[in-house]
């Protein structure tokens, strides 16, 4: 059994008690930071799909990516300013995922980073590669979420797109295994 206090929204909070596989709770929180948020996005989604609402839900779905596209934005930034005064390092490890065939669009970061890591001997930092490969994870993952957002665009009509213009249902959630019972 496994409980969990949720701040849900600005002023509620709840707790709860439900059963978990302890492997999924654990990858869960390794990759979710901010558990009540994800389970409060989740929750609302389903609330949402439930009642039969979906132009409801396309909205909270266009609003939370605009939201997590506008942090990731931040976030690289951020790194990327940081990893980039220590220049030759910075430099090496963009010359060397050049090297390795990266994607304008990241989308074969997942296969590269290990081959990354390996490339980098023990003369340069290891703490410094892992800190790029922070970077690159976070550009994919803007790289994810700005394709998201261009099915939204490209899903309406030729008006400028908003978000009650037939965008693509909200993805599943990872967040699913928290709640069932």
């Amino acid at each position: 059994m496994y409980t969990h206090d949720f701040s849900l929204g600005v002023c509620m909070k709840v707790r709860t008690n439900f059963s978990l596989d302890k492997d999924v709770l654990s990858r869960f929180k390794k990759l979710v930071p901010n558990m009540s948020g994800e389970v409060e996005a989740f929750i609302s989604r389903r609330v949402i799909e439930l009642s039969g609402s979906d132009e409801r839900a396309r909205r909270v779905r266009y609003e939370e990516l605009q939201s997590q596209y506008s942090k990731l934005v931040k976030k690289v930034a951020e790194k990327k300013d940081e990893l980039s005064e220590i220049i030759p390092y910075f430099q090496e490890a963009n010359d060397l995922l050049a090297g390795l065939g990266l994607k304008k669009d990241f989308s074969n970061a997942d296969e590269l980073i290990p081959k990354l890591r390996k490339q980098w001997d023990g003369g340069r930092p290891s703490e410094f590669i892992h800190q790029y490969i922070s970077l690159v994870e976070l550009a994919r993952d803007k790289r994810l979420v700005e394709r998201e957002l261009d099915q939204f665009y490209s899903s309406s009509s030729s008006e400028s797109p908003t978000p009650s213009q037939q965008p693509p249902p909200p993805p599943p959630c990872t967040a699913i295994a928290l709640v069932q019972n």
